[in-house]
Protein backbone atom coordinates (compact mmCIF):
# COMPACT_ATOMS: atom_id res chain seq x y z
CA UNK A 1 0.00 0.00 0.00
CA UNK A 2 1.40 3.38 -1.03
CA UNK A 3 2.04 5.81 1.84
CA UNK A 4 0.41 9.20 1.44
CA UNK A 5 2.68 12.23 1.62
CA UNK A 6 1.66 14.51 4.50
CA UNK A 7 0.00 17.69 3.28
CA UNK A 8 2.54 19.95 4.97
CA UNK A 9 5.36 18.21 3.05
CA UNK A 10 3.54 18.84 -0.23
CA UNK A 11 3.30 22.56 0.60
CA UNK A 12 6.94 22.60 1.72
CA UNK A 13 7.99 20.80 -1.46
CA UNK A 14 6.26 23.36 -3.68
CA UNK A 15 7.91 26.23 -1.82
CA UNK A 16 11.29 24.52 -1.89
CA UNK A 17 11.07 24.13 -5.67
CA UNK A 18 10.28 27.83 -5.98
CA UNK A 19 13.32 28.67 -3.82
CA UNK A 20 15.68 26.36 -5.73
CA UNK A 21 14.53 27.69 -9.10
CA UNK A 22 14.90 31.24 -7.72
CA UNK A 23 11.26 32.13 -8.26
CA UNK A 24 11.56 33.00 -4.57
CA UNK A 25 14.91 34.73 -4.11
CA UNK A 26 17.20 35.10 -1.12
CA UNK A 27 15.93 37.83 1.20
CA UNK A 28 12.37 37.70 -0.12
CA UNK A 29 9.55 37.69 2.44
CA UNK A 30 7.11 34.77 2.32
CA UNK A 31 3.38 35.16 2.68
CA UNK A 32 2.08 35.28 6.23
CA UNK A 33 0.62 32.13 7.75
CA UNK A 34 -2.92 33.31 7.09
CA UNK A 35 -2.18 34.42 3.52
CA UNK A 36 -0.36 31.19 2.64
CA UNK A 37 -3.21 29.19 4.15
CA UNK A 38 -5.69 30.97 1.88
CA UNK A 39 -3.51 30.69 -1.25
CA UNK A 40 -2.74 26.98 -0.79
CA UNK A 41 -6.19 26.05 0.50
CA UNK A 42 -4.81 24.39 3.64
CA UNK A 43 -5.09 25.03 7.36
CA UNK A 44 -2.82 27.43 9.24
CA UNK A 45 -1.30 24.52 11.31
CA UNK A 46 -0.35 22.85 7.99
CA UNK A 47 1.42 26.03 6.89
CA UNK A 48 3.17 26.26 10.26
CA UNK A 49 4.51 22.72 9.83
CA UNK A 50 5.57 23.44 6.24
CA UNK A 51 7.44 26.58 7.29
CA UNK A 52 8.99 24.73 10.21
CA UNK A 53 10.20 22.00 7.84
CA UNK A 54 11.78 24.57 5.50
CA UNK A 55 13.39 26.34 8.45
CA UNK A 56 14.89 23.06 9.67
CA UNK A 57 16.34 22.57 6.17
CA UNK A 58 17.96 26.02 6.34
CA UNK A 59 15.91 27.36 3.43
CA UNK A 60 13.94 30.01 5.31
CA UNK A 61 14.34 31.87 8.57
CA UNK A 62 12.07 33.58 11.07
CA UNK A 63 12.69 37.26 11.74
CA UNK A 64 10.98 38.36 14.98
CA UNK A 65 8.06 40.77 14.48
CA UNK A 66 8.66 40.62 10.73
CA UNK A 67 7.81 37.22 9.28
CA UNK A 68 9.41 34.42 7.27
CA UNK A 69 12.19 35.08 4.75
CA UNK A 70 14.07 33.03 2.17
CA UNK A 71 17.66 32.49 3.29
CA UNK A 72 20.27 34.12 1.04
CA UNK A 73 24.07 34.44 1.11
CA UNK A 74 24.14 38.22 1.19
CA UNK A 75 24.58 40.55 4.10
CA UNK A 76 20.95 41.63 4.14
CA UNK A 77 19.81 38.67 6.23
CA UNK A 78 22.78 38.41 8.55
CA UNK A 79 22.07 38.77 12.22
CA UNK A 80 23.90 42.03 13.08
CA UNK A 81 27.19 41.19 14.86
CA UNK A 82 26.34 43.57 17.72
CA UNK A 83 22.98 41.84 18.20
CA UNK A 84 24.64 38.41 18.29
CA UNK A 85 27.31 39.68 20.68
CA UNK A 86 24.61 41.06 23.00
CA UNK A 87 22.85 37.67 22.95
CA UNK A 88 26.12 35.89 23.75
CA UNK A 89 26.88 38.29 26.60
CA UNK A 90 23.41 37.74 28.09
CA UNK A 91 23.89 33.99 27.89
CA UNK A 92 27.45 33.73 29.15
CA UNK A 93 27.91 36.51 31.68
CA UNK A 94 28.71 34.06 34.49
CA UNK A 95 27.52 33.96 38.07
CA UNK A 96 25.55 30.73 37.63
CA UNK A 97 25.55 27.77 39.98
CA UNK A 98 25.48 25.38 37.03
CA UNK A 99 26.84 26.96 33.83
CA UNK A 100 24.70 25.05 31.36
CA UNK A 101 25.23 27.83 28.84
CA UNK A 102 29.05 27.64 28.61
CA UNK A 103 30.90 24.73 26.94
CA UNK A 104 33.30 24.26 29.87
CA UNK A 105 33.38 20.93 31.78
CA UNK A 106 33.29 20.63 35.55
CA UNK A 107 36.66 20.23 37.31
CA UNK A 108 36.13 16.50 37.88
CA UNK A 109 36.48 15.94 34.14
CA UNK A 110 39.89 17.67 34.09
CA UNK A 111 43.13 16.11 35.52
CA UNK A 112 43.64 19.12 37.79
CA UNK A 113 45.70 17.37 40.48
CA UNK A 114 48.14 15.70 38.08
CA UNK A 115 48.69 18.90 36.08
CA UNK A 116 49.26 20.85 39.30
CA UNK A 117 51.92 18.33 40.35
CA UNK A 118 53.69 18.63 37.00
CA UNK A 119 53.63 22.44 37.15
CA UNK A 120 55.08 22.43 40.69
CA UNK A 121 57.83 20.01 39.65
CA UNK A 122 58.79 22.11 36.62
CA UNK A 123 58.98 25.29 38.68
CA UNK A 124 61.14 23.64 41.35
CA UNK A 125 63.52 22.19 38.77
CA UNK A 126 63.71 25.28 36.53
CA UNK A 127 62.40 28.55 38.07
CA UNK A 128 63.83 30.48 35.13
CA UNK A 129 61.20 28.95 32.86
CA UNK A 130 58.89 31.84 33.79
CA UNK A 131 61.22 34.34 32.17
CA UNK A 132 61.84 32.60 28.84
CA UNK A 133 60.18 32.78 25.45
CA UNK A 134 59.65 29.84 23.13
CA UNK A 135 59.38 29.60 19.37
CA UNK A 136 56.38 31.49 17.98
CA UNK A 137 54.96 28.22 16.68
CA UNK A 138 55.40 26.34 19.93
CA UNK A 139 57.42 23.97 22.08
CA UNK A 140 58.70 21.10 19.92
CA UNK A 141 58.20 18.58 22.72
CA UNK A 142 54.50 19.39 22.86
CA UNK A 143 54.23 19.33 19.08
CA UNK A 144 55.82 15.87 19.06
CA UNK A 145 53.28 14.61 21.58
CA UNK A 146 50.37 16.05 19.61
CA UNK A 147 51.68 14.42 16.42
CA UNK A 148 51.84 11.10 18.28
CA UNK A 149 48.26 11.56 19.50
CA UNK A 150 47.08 12.31 15.98
CA UNK A 151 47.95 8.77 14.91
CA UNK A 152 44.76 7.88 16.83
CA UNK A 153 42.90 10.17 14.42
CA UNK A 154 44.40 8.42 11.35
CA UNK A 155 46.67 11.44 10.74
CA UNK A 156 50.40 11.14 10.05
CA UNK A 157 51.92 14.58 10.25
CA UNK A 158 55.27 16.31 10.64
CA UNK A 159 55.37 17.82 14.16
CA UNK A 160 57.59 20.64 12.93
CA UNK A 161 54.68 21.79 10.75
CA UNK A 162 52.36 22.15 13.75
CA UNK A 163 51.63 25.58 15.22
CA UNK A 164 50.72 25.93 18.92
CA UNK A 165 48.16 28.70 19.45
CA UNK A 166 46.41 30.64 22.20
CA UNK A 167 43.39 28.34 22.24
CA UNK A 168 41.34 26.84 19.46
CA UNK A 169 39.82 30.10 18.25
CA UNK A 170 43.25 31.56 17.48
CA UNK A 171 44.01 28.41 15.47
CA UNK A 172 40.82 28.86 13.44
CA UNK A 173 41.43 32.60 13.09
CA UNK A 174 44.99 32.00 11.91
CA UNK A 175 43.72 29.70 9.16
CA UNK A 176 41.00 32.16 8.12
CA UNK A 177 43.56 34.96 7.85
CA UNK A 178 45.82 32.82 5.67
CA UNK A 179 43.04 31.71 3.31
CA UNK A 180 40.69 34.68 3.01
CA UNK A 181 40.37 38.43 2.73
CA UNK A 182 37.62 40.92 3.58
CA UNK A 183 34.35 40.22 1.80
CA UNK A 184 35.11 36.56 1.06
CA UNK A 185 32.52 33.82 1.59
CA UNK A 186 33.20 31.00 4.06
CA UNK A 187 30.92 27.95 3.99
CA UNK A 188 29.92 26.80 7.49
CA UNK A 189 27.62 24.12 8.84
CA UNK A 190 24.38 25.39 10.33
CA UNK A 191 24.01 25.49 13.28
CA UNK A 192 27.68 26.17 13.99
CA UNK A 193 29.77 27.29 16.95
CA UNK A 194 29.12 30.99 17.56
CA UNK A 195 32.85 31.63 18.06
CA UNK A 196 33.42 30.79 14.39
CA UNK A 197 30.78 33.33 13.38
CA UNK A 198 32.38 35.97 15.60
CA UNK A 199 35.71 35.44 13.83
CA UNK A 200 34.06 35.64 10.42
CA UNK A 201 32.41 38.94 11.37
CA UNK A 202 35.59 40.33 12.93
CA UNK A 203 37.62 39.61 9.77
CA UNK A 204 35.05 41.20 7.46
CA UNK A 205 34.06 37.85 5.94
CA UNK A 206 30.61 36.44 5.15
CA UNK A 207 29.21 33.12 6.33
CA UNK A 208 27.37 30.91 3.85
CA UNK A 209 25.29 28.55 5.98
CA UNK A 210 24.83 24.93 4.86
CA UNK A 211 22.24 22.94 6.85
CA UNK A 212 23.46 20.22 9.17
CA UNK A 213 21.46 17.66 11.13
CA UNK A 214 22.16 15.47 14.19
CA UNK A 215 21.97 12.25 12.16
CA UNK A 216 24.57 12.82 9.44
CA UNK A 217 26.07 16.28 9.68
CA UNK A 218 26.33 18.77 6.85
CA UNK A 219 24.02 18.28 3.84
CA UNK A 220 26.71 17.71 1.21
CA UNK A 221 24.28 17.93 -1.71
CA UNK A 222 23.40 21.45 -0.61
CA UNK A 223 27.08 22.29 -0.13
CA UNK A 224 27.85 21.15 -3.66
CA UNK A 225 24.96 23.17 -5.06
CA UNK A 226 26.09 26.26 -3.15
CA UNK A 227 29.67 25.93 -4.38
CA UNK A 228 28.36 25.94 -7.92
CA UNK A 229 26.60 29.26 -7.34
CA UNK A 230 28.84 31.23 -4.97
CA UNK A 231 32.60 32.04 -4.89
CA UNK A 232 33.41 30.26 -1.61
CA UNK A 233 37.04 30.68 -0.50
CA UNK A 234 37.09 28.17 2.38
CA UNK A 235 34.91 25.72 4.27
CA UNK A 236 34.95 25.74 8.10
CA UNK A 237 33.35 22.91 10.04
CA UNK A 238 33.66 20.31 12.80
CA UNK A 239 33.57 16.86 11.21
CA UNK A 240 33.76 15.02 14.56
CA UNK A 241 31.55 15.78 17.60
CA UNK A 242 30.41 19.15 16.33
CA UNK A 243 29.30 22.06 18.49
CA UNK A 244 26.35 22.40 19.12
CA UNK A 245 24.83 19.28 17.45
CA UNK A 246 27.40 16.74 18.66
CA UNK A 247 27.28 14.97 15.29
CA UNK A 248 30.17 13.03 13.74
CA UNK A 249 30.27 12.58 9.98
CA UNK A 250 30.90 9.06 8.71
CA UNK A 251 34.21 8.25 7.04
CA UNK A 252 32.38 7.96 3.72
CA UNK A 253 30.92 11.46 4.12
CA UNK A 254 34.29 12.89 5.12
CA UNK A 255 35.81 11.49 1.95
CA UNK A 256 32.88 12.80 -0.09
CA UNK A 257 33.34 16.23 1.52
CA UNK A 258 36.99 16.29 0.42
CA UNK A 259 36.02 15.24 -3.11
CA UNK A 260 33.42 18.03 -3.40
CA UNK A 261 35.85 20.66 -2.11
CA UNK A 262 38.77 19.22 -4.06
CA UNK A 263 37.04 19.59 -7.43
CA UNK A 264 37.10 23.36 -6.86
CA UNK A 265 40.38 23.42 -4.90
CA UNK A 266 38.62 24.87 -1.86
CA UNK A 267 40.50 24.35 1.43
CA UNK A 268 38.83 22.88 4.51
CA UNK A 269 39.45 24.25 8.00
CA UNK A 270 38.61 21.17 10.09
CA UNK A 271 37.92 21.73 13.78
CA UNK A 272 38.35 18.61 15.93
CA UNK A 273 38.27 20.16 19.41
CA UNK A 274 35.76 17.62 20.79
CA UNK A 275 37.08 14.64 18.77
CA UNK A 276 38.80 12.95 21.70
CA UNK A 277 35.48 12.95 23.59
CA UNK A 278 33.70 10.75 21.03
CA UNK A 279 32.13 7.98 23.10
CA UNK A 280 33.74 5.22 21.01
CA UNK A 281 37.17 6.86 20.89
CA UNK A 282 38.52 9.45 18.45
CA UNK A 283 37.14 8.96 14.92
CA UNK A 284 39.37 9.44 11.85
CA UNK A 285 39.79 13.09 10.91
CA UNK A 286 39.17 14.21 7.34
CA UNK A 287 42.78 15.40 7.27
CA UNK A 288 43.91 11.78 7.28
CA UNK A 289 42.33 11.31 3.84
CA UNK A 290 43.75 14.54 2.39
CA UNK A 291 46.26 13.92 -0.39
CA UNK A 292 46.74 17.55 -1.43
CA UNK A 293 47.46 19.45 1.80
CA UNK A 294 44.24 21.45 1.60
CA UNK A 295 42.90 20.44 5.02
CA UNK A 296 43.96 22.72 7.86
CA UNK A 297 43.34 20.66 11.01
CA UNK A 298 42.69 22.58 14.24
CA UNK A 299 41.88 21.66 17.82
CA UNK A 300 42.05 22.88 21.40
CA UNK A 301 43.04 21.22 24.65
CA UNK A 302 40.56 23.32 26.62
CA UNK A 303 37.73 20.76 26.52
CA UNK A 304 39.67 17.65 27.55
CA UNK A 305 42.72 18.71 29.55
CA UNK A 306 43.13 22.27 30.78
CA UNK A 307 40.61 25.05 30.04
CA UNK A 308 42.74 27.54 31.96
CA UNK A 309 45.88 26.86 29.90
CA UNK A 310 44.22 28.27 26.75
CA UNK A 311 46.34 26.17 24.39
CA UNK A 312 45.30 24.98 20.94
CA UNK A 313 47.04 24.06 17.71
CA UNK A 314 46.74 23.85 13.95
CA UNK A 315 48.35 21.70 11.29
CA UNK A 316 47.98 24.02 8.27
CA UNK A 317 49.05 21.61 5.52
CA UNK A 318 50.40 23.29 2.39
CA UNK A 319 49.83 26.69 4.03
CA UNK A 320 52.36 26.10 6.84
CA UNK A 321 54.80 28.87 5.94
CA UNK A 322 52.03 31.49 5.68
CA UNK A 323 50.64 30.29 9.02
CA UNK A 324 54.07 30.50 10.70
CA UNK A 325 54.57 34.05 9.47
CA UNK A 326 51.06 35.10 10.48
CA UNK A 327 51.40 33.58 13.96
CA UNK A 328 54.62 35.48 14.62
CA UNK A 329 52.93 38.75 13.69
CA UNK A 330 49.60 38.20 15.49
CA UNK A 331 50.55 36.93 18.95
CA UNK A 332 54.09 35.59 19.14
CA UNK A 333 54.61 32.66 21.50
CA UNK A 334 52.77 30.96 24.37
CA UNK A 335 53.84 30.06 27.92
CA UNK A 336 56.77 27.61 27.90
CA UNK A 337 55.74 26.41 31.36
CA UNK A 338 52.21 25.44 30.30
CA UNK A 339 53.36 23.84 27.06
CA UNK A 340 55.99 21.69 28.79
CA UNK A 341 53.48 20.66 31.46
CA UNK A 342 51.06 19.38 28.82
CA UNK A 343 53.87 17.64 26.93
CA UNK A 344 54.95 15.78 30.08
CA UNK A 345 51.36 14.81 30.86
CA UNK A 346 50.77 13.47 27.33
CA UNK A 347 54.10 11.63 27.29
CA UNK A 348 53.58 9.82 30.58
CA UNK A 349 50.50 8.03 29.35
CA UNK A 350 47.88 9.40 31.72
CA UNK A 351 45.81 10.95 28.98
CA UNK A 352 44.27 7.73 27.66
CA UNK A 353 43.08 6.65 31.12
CA UNK A 354 41.74 10.14 31.74
CA UNK A 355 39.83 10.08 28.41
CA UNK A 356 38.29 6.65 29.06
CA UNK A 357 36.95 7.79 32.43
CA UNK A 358 35.76 11.13 31.04
CA UNK A 359 33.94 9.57 28.06
CA UNK A 360 32.12 7.10 30.31
CA UNK A 361 31.13 9.75 32.86
CA UNK A 362 30.01 12.25 30.23
CA UNK A 363 27.97 9.69 28.31
CA UNK A 364 26.19 8.73 31.54
CA UNK A 365 25.33 12.37 32.26
CA UNK A 366 24.11 12.98 28.72
CA UNK A 367 21.77 9.98 28.97
CA UNK A 368 20.54 11.17 32.38
CA UNK A 369 19.84 14.62 30.95
CA UNK A 370 18.07 13.16 27.92
CA UNK A 371 15.80 11.00 30.08
CA UNK A 372 15.04 13.90 32.43
CA UNK A 373 14.29 16.31 29.59
CA UNK A 374 11.92 13.84 27.94
CA UNK A 375 10.06 13.49 31.26
CA UNK A 376 10.10 17.13 32.40
CA UNK A 377 9.91 19.21 29.21
CA UNK A 378 6.75 19.76 27.13
CA UNK A 379 5.62 16.87 24.94
CA UNK A 380 7.07 17.17 21.46
CA UNK A 381 10.44 18.53 22.59
CA UNK A 382 13.08 17.49 20.06
CA UNK A 383 16.64 16.46 20.93
CA UNK A 384 19.15 13.84 19.82
CA UNK A 385 21.89 11.79 21.46
CA UNK A 386 25.25 13.37 20.52
CA UNK A 387 28.11 11.16 19.33
CA UNK A 388 30.34 12.48 22.09
CA UNK A 389 31.04 15.37 24.43
CA UNK A 390 28.60 16.97 26.84
CA UNK A 391 26.43 19.37 24.83
CA UNK A 392 22.73 18.91 24.04
CA UNK A 393 20.81 20.72 21.29
CA UNK A 394 17.21 21.14 22.42
CA UNK A 395 14.11 22.32 20.54
CA UNK A 396 10.89 22.76 22.55
CA UNK A 397 7.71 22.46 20.46
CA UNK A 398 6.10 25.52 18.89
CA UNK A 399 6.99 29.16 19.38
CA UNK A 400 8.79 30.09 22.60
CA UNK A 401 10.43 33.24 23.90
CA UNK A 402 13.93 32.10 24.78
CA UNK A 403 14.75 35.39 26.47
CA UNK A 404 11.99 34.63 28.96
CA UNK A 405 13.40 31.12 29.39
CA UNK A 406 16.86 32.57 30.01
CA UNK A 407 15.63 35.08 32.57
CA UNK A 408 13.45 32.57 34.40
CA UNK A 409 16.18 29.92 34.39
CA UNK A 410 18.78 32.42 35.54
CA UNK A 411 16.65 33.21 38.59
CA UNK A 412 17.24 29.58 39.61
CA UNK A 413 20.96 29.67 38.90
CA UNK A 414 20.62 27.95 35.53
CA UNK A 415 21.63 29.09 32.08
CA UNK A 416 20.90 28.28 28.45
CA UNK A 417 22.75 29.31 25.30
CA UNK A 418 20.07 30.50 22.85
CA UNK A 419 20.06 28.88 19.42
CA UNK A 420 20.04 32.21 17.61
CA UNK A 421 23.74 32.80 18.38
CA UNK A 422 24.68 29.64 16.44
CA UNK A 423 23.54 31.13 13.12
CA UNK A 424 24.73 34.12 11.11
CA UNK A 425 21.18 34.44 9.82
CA UNK A 426 19.50 34.56 13.22
CA UNK A 427 17.94 31.10 12.78
CA UNK A 428 17.06 28.60 15.55
CA UNK A 429 14.77 30.92 17.47
CA UNK A 430 13.23 27.91 19.25
CA UNK A 431 16.46 26.05 20.04
CA UNK A 432 19.00 26.21 22.82
CA UNK A 433 22.20 24.43 23.82
CA UNK A 434 22.84 22.86 27.22
CA UNK A 435 26.12 21.82 28.83
CA UNK A 436 25.59 18.74 31.05
CA UNK A 437 29.22 18.18 32.15
CA UNK A 438 28.32 18.60 35.83
CA UNK A 439 29.89 16.70 38.72
CA UNK A 440 26.79 16.05 40.86
CA UNK A 441 24.32 13.91 38.92
CA UNK A 442 21.50 14.57 41.42
CA UNK A 443 21.93 18.33 41.05
CA UNK A 444 22.04 17.85 37.29
CA UNK A 445 18.74 15.96 37.29
CA UNK A 446 17.14 18.49 39.64
CA UNK A 447 18.31 21.36 37.45
CA UNK A 448 16.86 19.70 34.34
CA UNK A 449 13.53 19.26 36.16
CA UNK A 450 13.55 22.91 37.24
CA UNK A 451 14.34 24.10 33.74
CA UNK A 452 11.54 21.89 32.39
CA UNK A 453 9.12 23.42 34.90
CA UNK A 454 10.10 26.90 33.74
CA UNK A 455 9.44 26.02 30.11
CA UNK A 456 6.17 24.19 30.93
CA UNK A 457 4.95 27.31 32.71
CA UNK A 458 5.61 29.45 29.63
CA UNK A 459 3.27 27.22 27.59
CA UNK A 460 0.32 27.73 29.94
Amino acid sequence: MKTRTPLYLKVAGELRQMIETRILKGGERLLSLREMSRVKGVSIPTVIEAYRHLEDKGLIQVRPQSGFYVVGPGDSLRMPPREREDAIRRALDGGLELPFDAAIPDDIFIPVRRLSQILSLLLRQDPGILGRHTSAWGDLGLRNQIARRLLEWNCQIDPEQLVITNGGLEAIGLCLRVLTGPGDLVAVESPTYYGFLNLIDAFGLRALEIPSDPAGGMALDQLEAALGRFPVKACLMSTSVSNPLGVTMSVAKKKQLLEILGRREIPLIEDATFGDLHYDGPPPAAQGFDAHGRVLLCASMTKTLAPGFRLGWTYPGRYAQQAFAMKRVISGDQSELLQKALAIYLENGGYERHLRRARHALKMRVRLALDTILAAFPAGTRLAMPSGGYLLWVEPPGAIDLELVQRAARDQGLGVAPGVIFSALGQYQRHFRLNVAQADTRRLADAMHNLGAVIQELYR
